[in-house]
């Protein structure tokens, strides 16, 4: 069977989705067709006799997979990226964060700075990325731009910000706020580009005054718009948390101006309630687990095993400029840690994670939190190709790996890989980035 521009890529691949089971085939091949779109998957030798195409074979030592969701990243925060991780989270934004954002209103600045985030993030595997930007909004469309031209999925969100004691000098007015979402929102779509969208982005509740969100949380519901925020980050905010709003809990005010929905992504989550564990998992919400940065900031560790208790969706973020590495893979490791990290604290051996699932965090579960894993976040029939190939032999002495199973070799490049190990990123079919 041939269809014109089918591809046929063969070799170990990972089609597995369930942590508890294999998860990378050898001699396995998937079938991409013109559109980008998986048309069929199996063993190399049935596909090979019944599918025409170019034959993309992979190296010994590469593996097909999955592109990576980085669900919980900073755009404007990269040119501090790997610097000022002395201070927790509130004198970190004070002394650090709000003056390198500040000086997005620059036209030029923001250009140059958001292509180059952009093509770090291609460059390491992220194929979809939910980015916060700044207040500004012509530096959302600017990075949303930058997403459209370069062939990145992405979510892109104009920070909402009308009160900040921390930096008096960065902050909206709220109905400005509301307006200028509004328009940077026509704007993103106005691209006309399917991959990217749109994302509603009140920077937290202590930043946002009640009338501010309630406009977010309608804007969410009227253009059925997905929600990203921070909640329960670190002990210092929830106490400024609680300063404002004494008489709620955290995720009560968001729920209650409609910042909480089955498109919610709440990023670190460390701190929550069970009360409030039971009403994310009922509003079909999702924790965004962003292990480097809470242990940057020294904000905390997530319990994941509590959060996989209540039935809640896990996926995983960068968080950079608090999270150090822009690379997924590097925040799959932090993930597995910051596991073993709480069965040392708890004095028990049963909870802690292996690479499995801190892979299917920052691949499939990152697609569900935005419920677009109808269309990726694994490499199933009907899916759109977003993946990455990657030859751990770049990163390894290949003779280390001759004695390698499939899901032993995926394990190295979880554990040992390097951004050099990427070789080949696609997003929808096309491909975005080769080294």
């Amino acid at each position: 069977m041939a269809a014109e521009g089918d591809r046929i890529f063969v070799g170990k691949i990972v089609v597995g989705t369930d942590p508890n089971e294999e998860l990378t085939k050898n001699d396995w091949a998937i079938v991409v067709d013109s559109h980008g779109i998986i048309k069929a998957s199996g063993s190399s030798e049935h596909i090979l006799s019944r599918f025409d195409g170019e034959i993309v074979k992979l190296g010994p030592y590469s593996i097909l997979m999955p592109g990576f969701i980085d669900a919980h990243l900073h755009a404007p925060q990269f040119g501090n990226i790997g610097t000022h991780q002395d201070l927790p989270l509130l004198d970190w934004l004070t002394n650090y964060t709000f003056p390198i954002e500040s000086k997005f209103s620059d036209k030029n600045f923001s250009e140059k700075m958001n292509a180059a985030v952009v093509r770090s993030t291609l460059s390491r595997g992220t194929t979809t990325a939910c980015y916060f930007g700044t207040i500004y909004k012509d530096d959302a469309v600017a990075l949303a731009t930058q997403c459209a031209e370069q062939g990145q999925r992405a979510y892109v969100g104009k920070v909402n910000m009308d009160i900040n004691p921390l930096a008096t000098y960065y902050l909206e007015k709220s109905a400005e706020s509301v307006v200028d979402t509004a328009w940077a929102a026509r704007e993103i779509r106005g691209l006309g580009n399917s991959l990217v969208e749109p994302i509603i982005t009140p920077r937290f509740a202590p930043s946002c005054s009640v009338s501010l969100m309630q406009s977010l949380g309608k804007m969410a519901k009227e253009q059925d718009m997905a929600i990203q925020t921070h909640i329960s980050e670190n002990e210092g905010e929830i106490q400024l948390m609680k300063e404002r709003f004494p008489n709620d809990g955290y995720l009560d005010v968001y729920e209650k101006n409609g910042l909480v929905s089955d498109r919610c992504l709440l990023a670190h989550s460390i701190y929550l309630t069970e009360s409030e564990k039971k009403k994310m998992a009922e509003k079909g919400a999702s924790i965004v687990h962003c292990p480097d940065s809470n242990f940057a900031l020294m904000s905390g560790v997530l319990d994941h095993q509590s959060a996989t208790e209540a039935n809640i969706n896990v996926a995983l973020g960068t968080d950079v400029a608090g999270g150090a590495s822009a690379s997924m893979v590097d925040a799959m490791r932090y993930a597995e840690l910051a596991s073993k990290i709480n069965t040392i604290n708890q004095k028990q051996t049963t909870s802690y994670l292996n690479f499995k699932k801190p892979f299917i965090y920052g691949t499939l579960n990152g697609a569900k939190a935005l419920k677009i894993d109808d269309k990726t976040g694994s490499l199933e029939v009907g899916k759109e190709f977003d993946a990455v190939i990657a030859d751990v032999s770049a990163s390894l002495e290949p003779v280390f790996l001759d004695n390698d199973s499939p899901d032993e070799l995926l394990e190295r490049f979880v554990h040992c890989s390097d951004p050099r190990s990427i070789t080949n990123v696609f997003v929808r079919g096309k491909q975005v980035f080769s080294s």
